[in-house]
């Protein structure tokens, strides 16, 4: 159940990269070294009917953090799986942040990824007290970034019976390895806002 105020100091959390509810065992991606671009319809839906399932038995998680969760994007068929998860866990508080939004992917060229819009979400039992979106720097040059991830993370706080704030964080680092430098960046600034919370706290 929803509540509007925390009553404990212990909780569960889970989380979860999906995949976009894209990526079973039967996918053999290209960006992977495989040939694939997307699942097809049925396997999609699949997926996103399987994943969903998990979803509704983790009801002992007081929070949950996903990434890859696919708004309005070619790869997922387009389906809005933001609003699926919403109503299968509406008994928990969302907050999302797009960190793909891009209305041509070119690649592969003979089979374009196409249309892609997706990004992260924290569900949580308790409604938050503030939710913050962070824009990571990139570190891939024009025009290659154009067509990639514009990295983000999101700050949720929550005021715990004690006084003192929880503070949570969902992130998505980048995940290649020609991006190295990019993922030492992605932690800098994530040391930074932890710190700045930690501050706060002793304030």
């Amino acid at each position: 159940m929803k509540s509007n105020r925390v009553t404990k100091d212990e909780f569960n959390i889970l989380t979860w990269n999906i995949g976009y509810a894209g990526l079973g065992k039967e996918m053999d991606f290209f960006y992977e070294g495989g040939k694939m671009v997307r699942p097809s319809s049925d396997l999609n839906r699949r997926y996103l009917f399987d994943l969903l399932h998990e979803l509704k038995g983790a009801d002992t998680a007081d929070f949950i953090f996903l990434q890859e969760v696919d708004k309005d994007s070619k790869r997922t068929w387009y389906q809005d799986e933001v609003r699926s998860v919403q109503e299968r866990l509406s008994d928990y508080y969302n907050v999302f942040a797009v960190n793909y939004d891009v209305p041509f992917v070119p690649i592969p060229l003979l089979e374009p990824m196409g249309q892609v819009k997706a990004g992260q979400m924290i569900m949580s039992r308790i409604v938050p007290d503030s939710a913050w979106r962070y824009a990571l720097e990139g570190s891939y040059s024009w025009p290659k970034r154009l067509f990639l991830l514009d990295r983000c993370f999101i700050l949720s706080q929550f005021k715990l019976p004690s006084g003192k704030r929880l503070s949570l964080i969902c992130l998505h680092n980048s995940a290649f390895s020609d991006a190295a430098e990019a993922r030492l960046k992605e932690l800098n600034l994530l040391k930074k806002v932890m710190i700045g919370c930690l501050r706060k706290e002793t304030m």
